[in-house]
């Protein structure tokens, strides 16, 4: 399985390409990303990383859904689990 990790902090792009394969777009942000994504009808799944909230991102208009959110901070079993529920979604 291939991993994009878009985060601003670096601190957190090492952490998680440490824990998973993965490239890097430190350039764009997360949604924009998932945005362009949708746009292009690119069949992968998304695990959007923040530090909003779930429920906060999930009634952001134009923004769209991504398979799972997780949220910061983060422990490797909320890792597992969303992406668990990106590949099964």
């Amino acid at each position: 399985m291939k991993v994009l990790i878009a985060d601003d902090d670096q601190t957190i792009r090492a952490l998680l390409t440490d824990m998973l394969i993965d490239f890097l777009m430190p350039k764009l942000s997360g949604l924009d990303a998932l945005k362009a994504m949708r746009e292009r009808g690119l069949p992968m799944p998304a695990v959007l990383l923040t530090a909003i909230s779930d429920s906060s991102i999930r009634e952001m208009e134009d923004v769209p859904a991504p398979e799972a959110i997780l949220e910061k901070p983060f422990r490797r079993r909320d890792i597992e689990k969303a992406l668990e529920l990106a590949t099964h979604a």
